[in-house]
């Protein structure tokens, strides 16, 4: 895949970027205001509750904004949840309409799949 930006930071007009969801854009709400690190050893541990409430899920910093961004300069937004249950995908969706992203296409692993899969399946798609 070809970088983001251009030499004028610039969003590629054709890019159609694929974003995940859960840890990248959004986090449980336990982790407000806690470094990466602290993060990670939180989940990890899975003593915080609130990594399986979905639905309270907030935004990773400026994520939201971030992705409007290159919405406006042309970049398709697409994303992957890491969810596969149809109850949590519709969490999923809820979060990022509630908390302003742009809209876009959320993609999720079917029965056995990886990752690498959904996004094969996407780009067999557009071809």
């Amino acid at each position: 895949m070809r970088n983001v930006f251009s030499s004028t930071n610039i969003v590629d007009r054709s890019m159609k970027t694929l974003v995940f969801t859960e840890g990248t854009l959004i986090m449980n709400s336990g982790a407000r205001g806690l470094s990466r690190e602290e993060t990670v050893k939180q989940v990890q541990e899975g003593k915080n509750t609130s990594i399986y409430e979905y639905k309270n899920y907030i935004p990773v910093g400026n994520s939201a904004r971030k992705l409007h961004l290159w919405k406006n300069q042309g970049a398709e937004i697409v994303y992957l949840a890491s969810r596969t249950k149809p109850a949590e995908i519709e969490e999923i969706m809820n979060v990022l309409k509630k908390h302003g992203f742009p809209d876009g296409q959320l993609l999720f692993r079917g029965e056995g799949e990886e990752y690498e899969d959904v996004a094969e399946r996407e780009r067999c798609q557009t071809s």
